[in-house]
């Protein structure tokens, strides 16, 4: 009764305030904005009210409750732990939850109808809920009990989950497969999967649609980022990434067009296979789908397992376990209300910003491809322009043929070239508050976005300064200090107007350095 009579009464408040504001929009002294938020509010409240079936009071008119029947000691859901409402879906027993607001398509009836096709499909989801966790975030996957080390916390049917084969029974996407092959065109997987994410998404009787519409409309990804993010994305080592991505949207609306001059009603329904949505649906597949069949490597995608948030370590492993139903289980004891967590491997900040669009700090798998000129050699004696440094330094076996082999073309190319990428990230985090200000990074996920820039630089910054101290201790000789820091002064003066060519100072302190060796022998 506690709860019925203060919803009822916040719903008479919220029409209040929206009378009052329509009358105060007539008036010219409120903005649409205002009014529209107190709608939003309202329309979210009438959808709680929906969903627990109180209706809200009439002026006029009092209510009369229905008494309760039996002796039940179920109590009202605490709206304040799980920021939703608890249903019974399919058996008795297997609550899931309606969330109030949403990051992607679905509204509180779709959601409900998609646990409780799982249910029905064979899912076992009473140990879980799913939650909204904020505009950043987005939903995730919360225990609704105590889980012990090696408890299955949740599971899935074999075929509930969308795989290649799954998305070749589709016709359209079979026929368009069929179509490009036999015109001898080399068609990649991940189109033929983004073809199906398509259809699933404009086709409301789908099967995959409920599935589908709980993805949120923006593909994490930094390819589906804003313009200024882009851009300044595109000065950093991710510039050839979001390049890549154009380049194989271009060639996927190419091959598109072709099946569109011969079969012009192929592609149904109309609209569903456009740029922007094919954009959105190569985001959604790369950072959603999980390697779980059998090899590995096959492409997957599974829902709620897709909910799951990356944390390293992470208590919560995806196996394979009897009849070919995907588990995940408990590594670790976990606490109820706890939110569930998959740990996505050894990426760096730059693969997490690609795949996932977010990135960590002090992340210890960072690296940077670090650019040499084409007549530096790796060990083998081959040319080799990028080699992969990370906050340990160089790699060792390339500090091993330094010493070795008295290489000092590598040596120097390795040295210019980090003292280089140091000043242009240096340069790239001091433009950053500029070109992300106040009045592009407006909400949550934009400050966010911008934190997350800020992790993957500070981060190959912090790699390229372990780069530095590598190559100190590789040659145990005052020239070779004198020649970094030299350099690094160099740099420094040139805010002043000075320029030194650092290739010249470190040839003539090592071409010097090798004299002396020479005439110590």
């Amino acid at each position: 009764k506690a709860v019925f009579f203060e919803q009822s009464a916040h719903h008479i408040v919220l029409k209040g305030m929206a009378k009052k504001e329509r009358r105060k929009r007539g008036t010219g002294m409120v903005s649409s904005q205002t009014v529209g938020y107190v709608g939003d509010i309202l329309e979210q409240q009438e959808n709680l009210n929906e969903v627990e079936h109180v209706a809200p009071i009439k002026k006029g008119k009092k209510r009369k409750l229905d008494k309760p029947t039996g002796k039940s000691n179920a109590t009202a859901p605490d709206m304040g732990v799980t920021s939703g409402v608890s249903l019974a879906l399919g058996a008795p027993g297997v609550p899931v939850v309606a969330p109030t607001s949403f990051s992607g398509t679905t509204s509180p009836g779709e959601w409900t109808a998609l646990v409780a096709k799982l249910c029905e499909g064979g899912a076992a989801l009473e140990n879980i809920e799913v939650r909204h966790t904020g505009p950043i975030h987005g939903h995730g996957v919360f225990a609704r009990r105590d889980i012990g080390v090696g408890e299955v916390a949740f599971a899935l049917a074999a075929n509930q989950a969308l795989t290649l084969e799954l998305a070749e029974q589709d016709e359209v996407v079979s026929q368009v497969g069929k179509l490009l092959c036999n015109r001898g065109e080399h068609v990649v997987n991940d189109l033929l999967m983004c073809l199906r994410l398509c259809r699933a998404r404009a086709c409301p009787h789908d099967i995959l649609h409920l599935y589908v519409a709980s993805f949120p409309p923006t593909a994490p990804g930094i390819s589906s980022w804003p313009e200024p993010f882009r851009g300044v994305l595109s000065s950093t080592t991710l510039g050839r990434d979001l390049l890549v991505v154009d380049a194989e949207l271009d060639a996927w609306c190419k091959l598109l067009q072709q099946v569109a001059e011969v079969e012009p009603s192929l592609l149904r329904p109309q609209g569903a296979f456009e740029r922007p949505c094919l954009e959105w649906a190569r985001g959604m597949l790369h950072s959603r789908q999980s390697p779980l069949c059998h090899n590995g490597t096959a492409m997957c995608m599974v829902p709620l397992v897709d909910l799951l948030s990356h944390k390293p370590g992470a208590a919560f492993t995806v196996k394979i376990g009897t009849a070919g139903r995907l588990e995940v289980i408990s590594t670790a004891t976990v606490t109820a209300g706890q939110q569930l967590h998959l740990d996505f491997g050894k990426l760096n900040n730059a693969e997490l910003l690609r795949k996932y669009g977010f990135a960590t700090e002090d992340n210890k798998w960072d690296f940077f491809p670090l650019p040499l000129s084409q007549s530096a050699k790796t060990k083998d004696g081959a040319d080799d322009a990028v080699i992969h440094v990370t906050a340990y330094g160089v790699p060792q076996d390339v500090i091993d043929v330094i010493e070795a082999e008295q290489d000092t073309e590598q040596f120097v190319a390795i040295l210019r070239s980090v003292l280089l990428q140091k000043r242009a990230v240096k340069e790239q985090i001091q433009r950053l508050p500029v070109a992300l200000n106040f009045n592009v990074c407006k909400g949550p996920l934009a400050r966010a976005r911008k934190r997350w820039i800020e992790a993957l630089l500070e981060g190959q910054l912090r790699v390229l300064n372990g780069c530095l101290e590598t190559l100190r201790t590789a040659e145990e000789d005052a020239e070779a200090a004198e020649a970094i820091v030299a350099v690094e002064e160099a740099g420094e003066s040139e805010a002043g107007g000075e320029s030194v060519d650092e290739a010249e100072m470190l040839l003539m302190l090592h071409r010097k350095k090798r004299r002396r060796t020479r005439r110590r022998g």
